[in-house]
């Protein structure tokens, strides 16, 4: 089973998902993905132009959206066997990518 969970800034994704992991349920945030992929100085200075131009957010998003997806894919192919896998979305991120409508579940 894949659970996508959903939602704003400090409603609760990580809290659940935290549960979820207590509970033996392996989970993967795509956020925690992207920290891998960008360092914590470059996505500061990012940040700073991307959220003021929309033309390079989308610039941005359009290089990283792919790269979160491959890896998202391949967590859930590589726990088909589990009892049960969640993957967690940051909201725009699932907006944008259309990777809930591969879960049994959403939930915002």
């Amino acid at each position: 089973m894949r659970i996508a969970l959903t939602g704003g800034i400090a409603c609760g994704k990580s809290l659940l998902a935290n549960y979820l992991n207590e509970l033996g349920v392996e989970t993967l945030d795509a956020d925690d993905i992207v920290h891998e992929l960008i360092p914590e100085p470059e996505r500061r200075r990012m940040a700073d132009e991307v959220f003021r131009d929309p033309a390079k957010r989308k610039e941005l998003e359009q290089r990283i959206h792919p790269l979160v997806r491959a890896r998202l894919a391949a967590f859930a192919n590589a726990s088909v066997s589990a009892e049960a896998t969640a993957d967690k979305m940051a909201d725009k991120f699932r907006k944008s990518s259309g990777w809930w409508r591969r879960c049994n579940d959403a939930y915002a």
